[in-house]
């Protein structure tokens, strides 16, 4: 795994580097793992969608339900 904060070599240019020579692909990327309410979030999944031109589709768990709310979509 490449290093964190390195230009081109980092987890964020990876993706958008699958993503620019694939076809189709969904990713899926999950919180952190915090347990108490956040009110911000990290921005990598976004900066991740604009360079590799694909949009943001934000859902969220019903654990009740075993089901998933669509929250939005974002065309950055």
């Amino acid at each position: 795994m490449a290093d964190r904060g390195v230009e081109d070599k980092n987890a964020i240019y990876q993706v958008v580097e699958i993503l620019n020579n694939i076809d189709e692909l969904h990713v899926v990327i999950s919180p952190e793992g915090w347990i108490r309410k956040v009110t911000k979030w990290n921005i990598g999944f976004y900066y991740m969608a604009i360079k590799a031109k694909v949009p943001v589709i934000v859902t969220s768990p019903d654990y009740k339900k075993r089901d998933g709310n669509y929250r939005c979509y974002l065309r950055p």
